[in-house]
């Protein structure tokens, strides 16, 4: 199906508070959607045929900085994007849809919606209450697809398609991705264009992407992986990828 765009917006998404957390803690939730038009003059409704949501959780002590902001939303969309039923070109970005804002999308690409969806992440983190330590936000990723007339009749008579935005034949929640907090102290972001010769002795490949490592972080048991990589699988497990040694837990605040 050649014939789509994909839009884009965020959206308010309220989590319970849990006052019992050491560190403040933020959720992310992807709602991906991908929508059938008919290509017939006339026919407005749309076919639902999937949806899918993926909840990204972090502490919000790797959004605070614009730079690692936008690092982490790129490394949340991108093991999203595993999942996703489609995928992330011919973006626009809709800037809080409403019958209010009639502000026409906004044609982007991957980095740009990055930084938007960043940004607004940022802007849920400034509203958020004094001492609040868990807050959200909601992504929505709507494709929007132009089909056929007699596929979009054969959808709708196989029951593979419910019209108007009813009950979704082809929906799944995955399970949710945590980002565990990794105190400062337990990592060196290292450079291998130092001319440091110890650190030099640890430029070997990364043994998460198996590629060389230029630029990446340095864990406490001498291993060192790409920054983002180590993010990555730090989602996923809170022990070194290599020799499995178990980090440090946060010190309690």
């Amino acid at each position: 199906m050649a014939n789509y765009e994909i839009f884009v917006f965020s959206s308010e998404h309220r989590v319970p508070d849990d006052q019992s957390l050491q560190h403040r803690q933020f959720s992310l939730v992807f709602d991906v959607v991908e929508k059938l038009f008919s290509d017939k003059d006339g026919v407005s409704d749309f076919i639902i045929y999937k949806n899918m949501t993926q909840e990204v959780e972090a502490p919000t002590d790797y959004l605070a900085d614009e730079g690692d902001s936008d690092l982490l939303v790129k490394l949340a969309l991108s093991m999203t994007e595993e999942s996703m039923p489609l995928q992330l070109d011919r973006l626009h970005w809709m800037e809080h849809p409403s019958p209010s804002n009639f502000a026409p999308p906004e044609e982007v690409g991957l980095d740009d919606m990055t930084k938007k969806i960043s940004a607004d992440v940022g802007g849920v983190l400034i509203r958020a209450s004094f001492g609040q330590k868990r807050m959200g936000m909601r992504v929505t990723i709507e494709k929007r697809s132009v089909v056929p007339h007699r596929l979009y009749e054969e959808l709708l008579r196989d029951g593979d398609g419910d019209g108007g935005g009813g009950q979704l034949p082809h929906s799944s929640t995955l399970t949710p991705l945590v980002f565990e907090y990794l105190p400062e102290e337990q990592t060196r972001l290292v450079s291998m264009e130092s001319d440091d010769q110890e650190l030099k002795a640890y430029a070997d490949d990364c043994m998460i992407c198996l590629e060389k490592v230029l630029l990446g972080s340095l864990l406490p048991c001498s291993h060192m992986f790409h920054t983002d990589c180590l993010f990555k699988w730090l989602g996923r497990s809170h022990s070194c990828p290599v020799c499995r040694s178990e980090l440090p837990d946060a010190p309690d605040v």
